[in-house]
């Protein structure tokens, strides 16, 4: 006998909880300046890092105050170029929405 789901069951919620509207994902030349730039500015406070062994960061994220904003450096090899190196200038904007 197969189970089948309990319609009465909640679904989980696709969207992170801390994730609102939409959320700015930024390429950028020196990811580790660029963080510690938003942190001086800003008061960014830095919440994930994803070094690669070459040093770039593959992905970063922090909060200038209740707003997350995600980070990567530059990776050319991969046709991910930063708004100086880019001939097109590149804006990925990630709206969080349920099914």
């Amino acid at each position: 006998m197969s189970k089948r789901a309990d319609p009465s069951a909640k679904r989980p919620d696709p969207i992170p909880a801390d994730y609102r509207g939409a959320t700015p994902y930024l390429c950028v030349h020196d990811g580790k300046g660029a963080l510690d730039f938003y942190q001086r500015a800003f008061g960014a406070k830095e919440t994930m890092r994803m070094a690669q062994p070459d040093g770039r960061i593959g992905h970063a994220e922090f909060r200038i105050g209740d707003a997350v904003i995600m980070l990567a450096d530059e990776f050319p090899e991969m046709g991910f170029r930063s708004a100086p190196q880019a001939t097109v200038v590149r804006c990925i904007l990630r709206r969080w929405c349920a099914p």
